[in-house]
């Protein structure tokens, strides 16, 4: 997926700006830094709750947190938290960046939320990120 197609699929679900972010490596992938398999976002209570009523989402409970899944490859939940991360999803959303008016979050919290894991795979994607970082720095 390129990252026009990345933004489009994110745009065509309507959702506001103030209401949603995208995480996990999606946000790597509009950056540039990886390809991500899949968009998970991050939205509000409110906008949750709405969504879970319109009855077009398959639902899902994994590591604790309820998410609704659309069938374009898109998990959404409101809750972005894992072993002793649990940073406030209304910050999270508030203090993200855009691109093509598209809300990501911060790559400092996606490097928290990896560590917290501390998978082979997350490991790699924070490496990733640092190297990013540094070029950005420059």
């Amino acid at each position: 997926m390129d990252n026009k197609d990345l933004i489009g699929k994110i745009k065509a679900l309507n959702f506001s700006v103030g209401e949603y972010a995208v995480v996990g490596s999606a946000v790597l992938e509009v950056l540039g830094i990886k390809k991500s398999k899949d968009t998970d976002i991050l939205v509000s209570d409110n906008l949750f709750e709405k969504l879970k009523l319109t009855g077009k989402y398959q639902q899902e409970e994994r590591y604790g947190k309820l998410f609704l899944l659309s069938d374009n490859n898109v998990d959404i939940s409101n809750r972005f938290f894992v072993g002793n991360y649990n940073p406030d999803e209304k910050i999270l959303i508030n203090s993200s960046f855009l691109v093509e008016g598209v809300p990501f979050v911060q790559l400092e919290e996606i490097i928290k939320f990896k560590k917290e894991i501390g998978s082979e795979k997350d490991l790699l994607d924070i490496k990733l990120i640092e190297e990013y970082l540094k070029t950005k720095q420059k």
